[in-house]
């Protein structure tokens, strides 16, 4: 009996073959193109092999686009590495546009930096 991990592994190996990745880049351009013969109620393993093919294809594009190099490839642990600090970089991104949005409306109405939250009970019927 193969176990979970050894299965998982087995998945993530299979969707960074190139082969796999050019049909799913195909078919998410073009459409006409299907991995699998149904097209609906996905089984779990279709699912598990949909999200992997999803993660090196935004792998790959970061490789190409040369925000990072090819070696996080070696291993599953640096890709989930890289993807676990892209995760994180984008979040604070994020924030810092929430941040910065917010500074800029508080200064042009000549509002303090503050916020104030104001929560109030349902009224009662």
């Amino acid at each position: 009996m193969i176990s979970s991990n050894d299965l998982m592994m087995s998945v993530r190996k299979l969707a960074k073959e190139s082969h796999w990745q050019i049909i799913y880049s195909q078919s998410k351009e073009v459409g006409g193109i299907h991995l699998f013969r149904n097209s609906v109620d996905f089984t779990y393993l279709q699912t598990m092999f949909l999200n992997s093919l999803s993660f090196y294809d935004s792998l790959f594009i970061d490789i190409a686009m040369g925000e990072v190099d090819s070696f996080v490839l070696d291993d599953f642990v640096y890709e989930e590495a890289y993807v676990y600090y892209k995760n994180q970089l984008r979040r604070k991104k994020e924030e810092f546009k929430m941040v910065s949005k917010f500074d800029k409306s508080d200064k042009q109405s000549g509002l303090n930096n503050k916020t104030t939250i104001l929560f109030k009970r349902a009224k009662k019927k």
